[in-house]
C-alpha cells in the first residue's frame, strides 16, 4: 500500500477468482507469503456520507456502513501530516532500519508506505470521477480485471515501497506527504455533494479497506484508514506503537 520518486503508475499494476468465499479465503491463506500480506480483520464497509446523496448503484448487501462526511474526512486530511511527522521525529537511524511488525517491510519502508497511500489516491481520484460516469458494465469490468491481478499487484506493492524507503530522505517524504494532504483537502472542498456521491465496483483483494463498491468520498477516507492500521505497526518509539519504550 512508499533515486526518484517512483510513477505510482509504475507502482499500481493491473487472478480472477471463482467460487465461494470459502474457495477465496482458502486462497488468500495459500498466499500469505505475499510480502506485505497485512494480518488484521477486515475493516467496516464504508458507504456515502449522509450528508451525500446516496448513488443509486451503492452495493446495499454490506452489514455495516461508516457514516462519513465531508468534515470528518477534511479533519482527517488536516490532521495526518502532523501525525506523519511524530513518527519521522521518532525515526533514529537504527530504529529506521528494525523490521515492522507483522510486515517484512523496515520502519523506514513502512514510512515510504504511508506516504503512497496518499499518493495513490490523489492519482486514483480523477479516474474514479471518469469511470463513475461510464455505464455500469465498465466500472464492473474494471474491478474485475484488477482483482483478476491481486497477485502482481502485491508485489509492485511491496518493492516500490522497499525502493521507495531506500531511496528517498525523510525530510523529502515530509515534504511530499504535506503537499498530498493538502492537494487531496483542496480538491475535496471543490467537490460538490453530487461530485463525492459518484461511485464505482473497487477490487477487494488489492486492499482490506476496499469494499465491494466505494464512492469518492470513500476514497478520500481510504488513506487515513491505511495510515492509522500501519502504523501501528511500526516499531518506532512513539505511543500507540509495538516499539514503544
Amino acid at each position: 500500500m512508499r533515486r526518484s520518486v517512483p510513477s505510482v503508475s509504475s507502482v499500481i499494476i493491473l487472478r480472477t477468482t471463482a467460487g465461494t468465499d470459502q474457495g477465496r479465503a482458502r486462497e488468500d491463506e495459500r498466499d500469505g507469503g505475499y510480502p506485505n500480506r497485512v494480518a488484521v480483520p477486515s475493516p467496516p464497509a464504508t458507504g456515502p456520507s449522509h450528508h451525500v446523496r446516496d448513488p443509486e448503484r451503492v452495493n446495499q448487501k454490506e452489514d455495516a456502513v461508516l457514516a462519513l462526511n465531508r468534515d470528518q474526512v477534511h479533519t482527517e486530511l488536516l490532521a495526518a501530516p502532523s501525525s506523519y511527522r511524530r513518527l519521522i521525529d521518532a525515526a533514529t537511524p537504527a530504529r529506521l532500519r528494525q523490521r515492522t511488525a507483522g510486515t517484512r517491510w523496515t520502519n523506514q519502508e513502512m514510512l515510504f508506505h504511508l506516504l503512497l497511500g496518499y499518493l495513490v489516491v490523489r492519482n486514483l481520484l480523477p479516474l474514479v470521477s471518469l469511470l463513475s460516469r461510464l455505464p455500469p458494465w465498465v466500472g464492473r469490468g474494471f474491478a474485475a480485471m484488477l482483482d483478476a491481478t491481486a497477485r502482481p499487484f502485491h508485489l509492485m506493492n511491496y518493492v516500490g515501497s522497499v525502493l521507495g524507503g531506500q531511496t528517498l530522505y525523510l525530510p523529502r517524504m515530509a515534504r511530499m506527504f504535506d503537499r498530498a494532504c493538502a492537494a487531496l483537502a483542496r480538491r475535496l472542498d471543490r467537490s460538490t455533494d453530487a461530485d463525492l456521491a459518484r461511485s464505482m465496483p473497487f477490487p477487494k483483494r488489492w486492499d482490506p479497506f476496499f469494499t465491494d463498491h466505494m464512492s469518492l468520498l470513500d476514497l478520500y477516507h481510504y488513506p487515513w484508514q491505511h495510515f492509522e492500521c500501519h502504523r501501528r505497526q511500526l516499531t518506532l518509539d512513539v505511543p500507540n506503537g509495538p516499539g514503544t519504550g
